[in-house]
């Protein structure tokens, strides 16, 4: 799952970093807070980076379950957005998805690790 988790969230990140500049550039109507939730999933995405090059252990993963619960949200939340949309968006679809399963490979990585973490 290692080998998989840190790619995807290098491109979420990416991915965050771009809706980050174009809600800035374009500046639609409630675009503060859509740039705030582009800054999230970018700050989760580089954690999660960090935390498991540095493999932290139990306690840094601990902290990396809540954003994966919040990326699958804002992911599910995307996804069920652009599907009821009366014009849809491709780049939603593939970046909601991306989020989902990454906040669902966090999970599962760090539910599979929890009896060999070593304890602070």
């Amino acid at each position: 799952m290692k080998k998989t988790l840190l790619p995807l969230s290098m491109f979420t990140f990416a991915c965050a970093c771009w809706l980050g500049v174009m809600e800035m550039t374009l500046r639609h109507p409630g675009y503060g807070t859509r740039v705030g939730v582009a800054a999230l999933i970018a700050l989760i995405s580089m954690a999660t980076v960090l935390v498991r090059m540095a493999d932290l252990g139990a306690r840094g993963e601990r902290w990396l379950w809540v954003g994966a619960v919040a990326l699958i949200g804002i992911g599910g939340q995307a996804f069920v957005r652009n599907a009821r949309a009366a014009h849809f968006e491709g780049f939603v679809l593939v970046i909601s998805v991306a989020l989902v399963t990454q906040g669902l490979l966090m999970l599962a990585s760090g539910i599979g690790r929890r009896g060999r973490a070593r304890s602070f």
